[in-house]
C-alpha cells in the first residue's frame, strides 16, 4: 500500500476540525514516500516495541501513544531507533480518545454501559454519571480484571482514559 494513502485512511477516521486544534495530540515521524508491507501496532512507543517492530519487518507503526518526553531521553532515542531502522510512526493519542470507535466508547462499550456521552470533548473523554444500580456490574467487572487494584480501592466514581493534559 502507497504510503500517501494509507496517511489519507488514518486521517480520515478523525475529525479534521478537532485534529487542527490539537496538533500536539497526534503526528507522523521519519515520514517517507514507499510502499507499506507491513503495518504493526501497539499502545506505548518504547525503543523495545520498535526493536519488535523492526524483527517482525514492520515498515509502519501506529501506537496510542508517542514516547513519552516526561521520560527523560526516550523520544530521542526512540526517534534515533525509528530513523535507524526506516521506519515510519503514527500516533493518535486524543484524537483515538475522542472517537466513536476509540479508548472511551469500546471501553463503555465493553462495560454495557449505555446512555453515555462527553462532557470533556477531545482533551479527555469522561463519561457521563452512571445510574448507581450500574455500579455493582462495572465495579464487579473491573474486580474480576484487576483483582489486586480493585481490592485497595474504596469506591467507584468515574471512568476516564488517557493521561491529563494539565
Amino acid at each position: 500500500m502507497e504510503y500517501k494513502y494509507l496517511k489519507e485512511q488514518l486521517l480520515s477516521m478523525f475529525d479534521s476540525d478537532k485534529l487542527h486544534l490539537f496538533p500536539e495530540e497526534w503526528g507522523f515521524f521519519n515520514e517517507t514516500e514507499r510502499d507499506i508491507k507491513r503495518v504493526g501496532y501497539a499502545t506505548n512507543l518504547t525503543g523495545e516495541i520498535i526493536e519488535r517492530a523492526g524483527e517482525k519487518g514492520v515498515d509502519f507503526l501506529l501506537t496510542h501513544h508517542d514516547s513519552w518526553e516526561f521520560i527523560y531521553g526516550l523520544k530521542e532515542h526512540c526517534n534515533k531507533m525509528l530513523r535507524e531502522a526506516g521506519m515510519t510512526h503514527a500516533f493518535f493519542h486524543a484524537p483515538l480518545d475522542d472517537a466513536d470507535f476509540g479508548t472511551s466508547a469500546s471501553l463503555a462499550q465493553a462495560l454495557g454501559m449505555k446512555g453515555c456521552k462527553k462532557v470533556m470533548p477531545y482533551r479527555s473523554s469522561i463519561m457521563e454519571v452512571l445510574p448507581v444500580k450500574l455500579f455493582p456490574r462495572i465495579l464487579s467487572l473491573l474486580r474480576r480484571a484487576f483483582p489486586i487494584y480493585c481490592r485497595k480501592m474504596c469506591a467507584v466514581i468515574g471512568i476516564t482514559t488517557g493521561r491529563s493534559a494539565g
